[in-house]
């Protein structure tokens, strides 16, 4: 985030409250749900993503 880290967020329904910050600051992107298949593609997807581009 403000060291321009890349952040993946696989949550869970207890992750109430760090899943709500991440929406409310427009990272809503980077949260995936871990109890829900659908987000697996994606969670590979971003993952790949920022292997990709990262700086040697």
């Amino acid at each position: 985030m403000p060291s321009g880290a890349p952040v993946l967020m696989p949550q869970f329904c207890e992750n109430g409250r760090k899943v709500w910050m991440l929406e409310e600051i427009g990272l809503r992107d980077w949260i995936f749900d871990i109890d829900e298949p659908a987000d697996a593609p994606r969670l590979l997807e971003a993952a790949l993503k920022i292997h990709q581009c990262r700086k040697p």
